[in-house]
């Protein structure tokens, strides 16, 4: 490769620079550059005795070859790759890499159709009804019933190489992996349908043990009891009580102490919602209505969250900090007392 570099424009006085290319290489991805079938020859034969040396074997079977601008008498003679002879492709055939569709005259326009077709298709999963849509109703005051309302589609959760998709019934699962792998197929990486996984949450009788097509492989959804394990974490169809626990403690209740910061429930409301929750709770967890609910409250049992307790915690704490408080804060609140 070489190129002429102007320096200035009104002076003949430019630079010139020149690259020597043989191979560009990916991981375990190459490609080997050269003017002529006859150096490519010699190239790929040196490469083949390196091969031998260090123990490592080039893959033939994968092997392609892209002949620019050839000769007519040259167009289609094979090289010669190990044991075995590698065609040029023909002109319209394209040929990719690194996920980049290359083609003989250099154009883009199959690279550009195929990107333009996906796109389309993740747009039309963005307005179909496939993922799964969650959706709450936030209360901003105990005492009012003017609510809001916030809902938010999934269709995937990802972390490095491990994948989740989220559907709300089989067919729309089955339609996002097939968009998926379409993906996949043009960003040159695989799906693992052998550690592929299927968990199907509270399913009908007649679709628990159906399948999913994960490319050419037949996923069966594990059974009610088995559990999954997902970024170190075991989920199964049913919630477990330490699951349903963390919910409550880490979701819901630090949700409704927010709300108590400018107010004081009274401890008949205070019992009406530790009540609710115990009845939740033993429903979620299989536990008999008549067992004894200072248990599930209690360091040794479940400690669950005590609305009553945590609200006296919470207004002492802050009262203690404003009574000491160096600011005006603190100088109204020793005023008023």
């Amino acid at each position: 490769m070489s190129a002429e570099h102007i320096q200035q424009l009104n002076k003949v006085n430019n630079s010139f620079t020149s690259l020597k290319l043989y191979a560009t290489i990916y991981m375990d991805d190459t490609v080997w550059i050269a003017n002529s079938r006859s150096s490519l020859q010699k190239m790929l034969r040196i490469a083949e005795e390196f091969c031998e040396i260090i123990d490592i074997s080039i893959n033939a079977k994968k092997s392609q070859v892209l002949h620019i601008c050839p000769k007519k008498d040259d167009e289609l003679l094979p090289i010669q790759v190990k044991d075995q002879q590698v065609i040029p492709v023909k002109k319209s055939m394209p040929i990719r890499y690194l996920g980049v569709w290359l083609t003989q005259s250099g154009s883009k326009s199959f690279q550009k159709n195929l990107i333009i077709e996906k796109v389309k298709n993740v747009y039309a999963m963005e307005k179909s009804e496939l993922g799964y849509t969650m959706s709450a109703e936030h209360i901003r005051q105990l005492n009012k019933v003017n609510n809001s309302f916030t809902s938010l589609k999934l269709y995937a959760t990802v972390y490095m190489d491990d994948t989740v998709w989220i559907a709300n019934s089989r067919s729309s699962l089955q339609k996002m992996l097939r968009i998926a792998e379409e993906f996949c197929e043009i960003v040159d990486i695989s799906i693992n349908a052998e550690k592929s996984q299927v968990l199907h949450i509270c399913p009908k009788k007649d679709d628990e043990l159906l399948p999913i097509q994960v490319k050419d492989q037949q996923v069966i959804p594990v059974k009610k009891s088995m559990p999954i394990r997902y970024l170190g974490v075991w989920l199964t169809q049913s919630a477990t009580d330490k699951l349903v626990k963390y919910i409550l403690n880490h979701v819901t209740f630090p949700q409704i102490e927010y709300l108590l910061k400018d107010m004081v429930l009274s401890k008949s409301v205070c019992n009406i919602v530790n009540s609710t929750v115990l009845q939740f709770f033993k429903n979620k967890v299989g536990i008999a209505r008549l067992a004894i609910n200072s248990i599930f409250f209690m360091s040794g049992g479940y400690k669950l969250f005590n609305i009553q307790n945590h609200q006296i915690q919470m207004h002492g704490v802050n009262w203690l900090k404003r009574v000491n408080a160096d600011n005006d804060v603190g100088l109204s609140m020793r005023i008023r007392l």
